[in-house]
Formats: C-alpha cells, structure tokens, sequence
C-alpha cells in the first residue's frame, strides 16, 4: 500500500520561512517521488540545501509547464509576499511566483 508523501517535522524545521510549509507538502504530493527532492531543496534554508550555498549566488524555482503545479507554488510563496510592499504587489517586472495570487487576496482584505 502507497501511502500519500508529508513532510516529517525536521524537514519542516528546515524550510525557510517566507515558504508556506503546508502548502508545499500539497505541491511535493503533486510530483512523482523521484521529484521531490529536487524540488524541496529550492525552499530548505541555506545550510540544509544539497548544494552548498555560494557567495554572491541563489536561485529559485520561478513555475512549472503544469498550472496546476504553478498554482500550488503560488500558495507556496505568500508568506513570502505577505511581507511585501504594495510596491513590490504592483512591478510588473516582479518574476516571484505567486505575486497575483497576493494581489488577490490583499484585495479582498478588510482595510
């Protein structure tokens, strides 16, 4: 019997905080198992990455050729937009994934 994937608590320990934890254990749910290492590394800390980091250096995974998985990375990333500005909403050369999903939702906020 296949069990469905989580996230155990270290490996939750070792997500950045920007990252919606849950929302990622969603996305690596979507990938096949081979996958999901890969992916996860994009959102571990630093010092938890399987490449070591490099001065000067960083990347990110800015979406996938499947919306449903790009619609799971958004939520991914609202923590992360939750601490932007409404300048930072609003550029439109702004490449992070999620940015119209936060734009969304920050609109219907109560002021």
């Amino acid at each position: 019997m296949d069990h469905p994937f989580t996230l155990d608590a270290a490996t939750r320990s070792r997500i950045a905080p920007q990252f919606d934890s849950d929302a990622l254990e969603r996305l690596l749910q979507h990938l096949e198992a081979e996958a999901r290492p890969i992916i996860l590394d994009y959102f571990l800390l630093p010092q938890f990455r399987s490449t070591p980091a490099q001065p000067n250096t960083w990347f990110m995974l800015a979406g996938f050729t499947d919306p449903i998985l790009n619609q799971l990375l958004a939520e991914v990333w609202q923590p992360f937009w939750d601490a932007q500005s409404q300048e930072m909403l609003d550029d439109p050369d702004s490449r992070y994934p999620g940015r119209e999903l936060a734009r969304q939702r920050r609109q219907r906020r109560p002021e």
